[in-house]
């Protein structure tokens, strides 16, 4: 009968631990969504269009030192792309982005209700629905993203990095992320009307660890976030 009796209070003790034991605070606020149009340059003078989706999630959380599991999940569920995603504060607030979405070449984004999950490693799960328009038809979005070229300045003194004015204007405002071929960022600027990267001719090293360089701008007429990238050859 002891023995019992010990057995039934030691299922108590473990029963009031589960129950009080406190889960971590977590809810989603304010859900932001932009279309994304990008165009890739693939260094042999062709050109590729691809459509994404960046989302930014206010998140109501105490946890804050961990990454959350995001799914994105389209319309009939006809794909998902899931990633791990690190919260950062602006303010009193806390966040979590996603703006690297993007879907195969030429392949329109789908239009419809989709879904955004975010989970915690302790099996809280949270679901918003985002809701997707159409970009495919808005052509003009492609034109204005420019390619980036190498081109010699100052009687082949210095390496200058360019916008191709030939292929599409550069008079938006753009931010410019350069990479080397393990993905680092090198360098970042924000263009200005002038050269993005300036270096002098007799020094190749650093121009011949950039890659690929990423660049993006946000189109406020068409609420569409412009990426750009152009892949060094």
């Amino acid at each position: 009968m002891s023995r019992l009796l010990r057995l039934l209070c030691t299922i108590c003790v473990l029963i009031f631990l589960m129950v009080s034991c406190e889960r971590s605070r977590f809810d989603i606020g304010t859900v932001v969504t932009y279309p994304i149009v990008a165009r890739s340059y693939t260094g042999d003078g062709l050109s590729y269009r691809s459509e994404g989706i960046a989302v930014t999630v206010e998140i109501d959380t105490n946890v804050t030192d961990k990454d959350y599991h995001v799914t994105l999940i389209a319309p009939d569920a006809s794909f998902t792309w899931e990633c791990f995603c690190t919260p950062y504060t602006s303010g009193s607030l806390w966040y979590i982005s996603l703006s690297e979405f993007l879907l195969p070449p030429d392949m329109p984004l789908p239009v419809g209700s989709w879904i955004i999950e975010i989970g915690l490693p302790d099996g809280q799960i949270k679901q918003y629905p985002i809701d997707v328009k159409s970009i495919s038809a808005d052509v003009r979005l492609y034109d204005t993203i420019p390619e980036l070229v190498w081109e010699y300045k100052d009687e082949r003194r210095s390496l200058e990095l360019m916008f191709n004015e030939q292929i599409a204007p550069s008079d938006l405002d753009w931010n410019i992320y350069l990479f080397d071929d393990n993905d680092l960022l090198l360098s970042s600027a924000r263009y200005t009307g002038t050269s993005v990267y300036t270096e002098r001719s007799n020094d190749t090293e650093k121009q011949s660890k950039i890659v690929r360089a990423v660049y993006l701008t946000f189109d406020k007429q068409s609420g569409v976030l412009l990426v750009g990238r152009t892949i060094f050859r």
